[in-house]
């Protein structure tokens, strides 16, 4: 019984991501679910070892491309900025901690929680200094005349936030607020921390029907997305992506909506 439990946890979860790993999201969403659902050590070994070999991805995918398909996904950004200079130097610079964050996500929500608040949130507050950087850059650069949505500032802050909301759902999954106080104040918190999260989000996500192309170059991204129920009108493709992206920010929005309703 023991042995036939580990194998269909190895099928469900190892098996899957590897296949399925064809985005960052998908990547995070799947990986996400392995240290609730009390994956044992074995699962969670296998992944770790197949996570990156082969200088790539689950040996498939450039790490650094995923994360600018990431960008892609996420905002209107074209990949004419992400072919920027001083934009692919600071993708050079998110990939390393955007790894260790996938394998955070593999040991024990003990460790997780203590690595969020050691190593992980200052690592990624020093990274928003820099992406405030860049995106001071392509604002003031006249080829780009773009003044609105600061794109790597919004796409850190939101991994920013992702780490503090995880650093406290943790706490409350793992009982270390006891009395009714204090699982009130982490609820409370956790609301605050969830609203910013799809806020952030939907902010980006938006930057994809209000933001114009770049004059004179064509945007070879995604197509933008008109306001409302998307129309099969040829001009936008829905992607399974896109779908999912949309999808977390409903489960985002529902779990925010727990929060509030067990603190009131």
């Amino acid at each position: 019984t023991i042995l036939a439990t580990i194998v269909g946890e190895i099928e469900s979860m190892v098996f899957d991501v590897i296949i399925n790993a064809s985005s960052l999201s998908r990547v995070q969403r799947m990986l996400d679910k392995v240290a609730p659902c009390g994956a044992n050590i074995i699962t969670r070994s296998l992944l770790l070892l197949n996570l990156y070999f082969d200088e790539k991805l689950f040996g498939q995918h450039s790490l650094k491309n995923m994360i600018m398909e990431d960008f892609l996904l996420l905002t209107s950004v074209s990949d004419y900025y992400l072919s920027y200079s001083y934009s692919q130097t600071f993708v050079d610079q998110l990939t390393k901690p955007v790894y260790e964050l996938l394998k955070l996500r593999l040991i024990s929500q003990h460790r997780q929680r203590t690595y969020i608040e050691l190593v992980s949130l200052p690592e990624w507050r020093e990274l928003q200094e820099e992406a405030n950087s860049v995106d001071s850059l392509y604002h003031d650069d006249p080829a780009t005349k773009q003044s609105a949505i600061p794109i790597f500032g919004s796409y850190v802050l939101t991994t920013v936030i992702r780490l503090m909301e995880k650093h406290v759902s943790i706490g409350i999954e793992l009982g270390l607020f006891h009395y009714h106080m204090e699982l009130a104040y982490a609820n409370w918190y956790r609301d605050f921390l969830l609203s910013a999260l799809v806020n952030n989000l939907t902010s980006m996500r938006n930057t994809k029907t209000v933001e114009p192309p770049v004059e004179g170059k064509p945007v070879k991204g995604r197509g933008k997305k008109k306001a409302g129920k998307p129309k099969s009108n040829g001009h936008h493709h829905v992607t399974p992506e896109d779908k999912e992206c949309e999808y977390e920010i409903v489960t985002l929005g529902l779990r925010r909506n727990l929060c509030r309703g067990t603190f009131r």
